[in-house]
């Protein structure tokens, strides 16, 4: 994972930002947060989840943060 994001990051630097949906993103490019959650270990657990979404809520009080939410995981935040 940590070698995709590095490769990924990368890449983005060198994109066009019109290519992005706000150009705001490829400014801020390092100042924001990725979060990706979507291991049933994470998700699948209401006391789990709500401690990360605890913690994303203190880390986003510092810097914006994107989650492309998993269909699983939207799944499971509406449940709980």
């Amino acid at each position: 994972m940590i070698d995709n994001l590095i490769h990924q990051v990368e890449r983005l630097k060198n994109e066009n930002a019109s290519q992005f949906e706000s150009s705001e993103l490829k400014k801020d490019l390092g100042r924001y947060a990725f979060l990706t959650l979507h291991r049933p270990s994470n998700v699948d657990d209401g006391s789990t989840l709500t401690g990360i979404f605890q913690a994303l809520n203190e880390i986003s009080a510092d810097s914006a943060t994107v989650f492309p939410i998993h269909p699983s995981t939207r799944k499971m935040i509406d449940k709980f």
